[in-house]
């Protein structure tokens, strides 16, 4: 659509404003004002009040932010007519100023319409820098996390492999146990049958029966204290009971602060054993273990190895080598067995001598005998023997 022309000689204000109206009104109606605004850049560069940002579109931004302002605030109206330019100038400025006063406020609305997206805009990519700050931290501690889970998964594969070693090991060991178990003494007539030994001790302790037996061997107890005291040297003294029976004497030491390990090759005597400790109270450990596999456990590890009616069961050759073995682990043996003045069998193949025939069988095994005497009006006997004769 042409725009209407304006000559310097036939200059009419209201009927140029009328046709201006009309011009525009047509302009709009074809809609000339749907195409995009032409770009203007303000010469004023505080115009330019929103910061950069960075990305991929801070430049569409700066732009933006740099021209929101629509209005051409840099037009000015001049004449080149020597004569009546100053009246077309004047003439012009009135035009110029109606047509502001119709349009300005259109202007103004999009100018504000442009600020808001432009602050918009920036506030959102503000928030999307922030965003990313975060998912890239995000990703950092995932990366940890991922590391620190391989090293789990590393060490639960050692873990793994480690308890394989220690299953195998268990059941070398309980292999160990059943082939000592069954080469022991007690199938070569040293003993009774380990199953006998589980119904004879079956019946339940009570606290008075181990008040009862702790009071009759009431001088055998208390060597035990002594020499126990002795070997450890102020701290807790280490006792191991080999051969059990009610295991009252395990109990009754491991109450009296003792460090106590009760050892027994028949499992029934073990199972009792433990309920009867936890009944009455004690603090004792007991194992299945054949009194000839104590060099298991460390050289001199306990302080004494003890029994009561354990070794009157054995033969000379059983006895020197049962003693053996209990004097590898432990610094003294006090062990107590019935006389020939006991008055009465109780169970199993007892051998019930004097103190001298027990002097002459450790004579023979080569002990240093530290004490052998009788007690309990000379119904039992009590030894204690060390490695080496002095």
């Amino acid at each position: 659509m042409n725009t209407f022309e304006v000559h310097d000689d036939e200059i009419n204000a209201k009927e140029i404003l009328e046709k201006i109206r009309d011009n525009i009104q047509s302009r709009k109606k074809a809609g000339a004002y749907s195409e995009s605004i032409p770009n203007f850049v303000i010469k004023n560069p505080e115009k330019s009040f929103l910061p950069m940002v960075d990305g991929m579109a801070a430049k569409d931004l700066e732009y933006l932010t740099s021209n929101y302002d629509v209005q051409n605030r840099s037009y000015v109206i001049s004449s080149h007519r020597p004569f009546i330019g100053s009246f077309l100038v004047k003439a012009r400025n009135l035009v110029n100023g109606e047509v502001k006063r119709y349009v300005d406020p259109i202007f103004s609305q999009q100018s504000e319409l442009n600020a808001c997206i432009c602050r918009i805009c920036t506030e959102l990519l503000g928030k999307n820098k922030e965003l990313l700050g975060k998912y890239e931290g995000i990703l950092g501690k995932n990366e940890d996390l991922m590391r620190k889970y391989e090293e789990l998964l590393i060490k639960n594969e050692e873990s793994n492999s480690q308890a394989s070693a220690l299953d195998a090991k268990v059941v070398e060991l309980e292999q160990k146990v059943k082939v000592m178990n069954s080469n022991s003494l007690t199938s070569s007539g040293n003993a009774v049958a380990s199953s006998s030994w589980g119904e004879y001790y079956s019946e339940d302790i009570s606290e008075a029966d181990l008040l009862g037996n702790m009071n009759h061997h009431k001088h055998f107890i208390s060597l035990i204290e002594e020499y126990a005291h002795k070997a450890s040297e102020k701290r807790v003294p280490k006792l191991v009971e080999v051969g059990i029976g009610t295991a009252t004497m395990s109990i009754y030491f491991s109450r009296q602060k003792y460090q106590v390990l009760g050892l027994d090759n028949d499992i029934n005597v073990i199972f009792n054993a433990i309920n009867t400790n936890k009944r009455l109270g004690g603090h004792a450990n007991f194992v299945m273990l054949d009194a000839n596999s104590l060099n298991l456990f460390k050289n001199k590890y306990f302080d004494v190895a003890f029994s009561q009616g354990t070794l009157e069961h054995f033969d000379n050759e059983g006895l020197i080598k049962i003693l053996s073995k209990q004097l590898e682990t432990a610094k003294y043996v006090v062990f107590s067995v019935p006389s020939i003045h006991y008055p009465k069998r109780e169970f199993g193949n007892e051998r019930k001598m004097t103190t001298e025939e027990w002097e002459v069988i450790l004579n023979d095994g080569g002990f240093n005998i530290e004490k052998l005497e009788y007690y309990r009006e000379d119904t039992q006997i009590v030894c204690i023997v060390t490695e080496e004769k002095e």
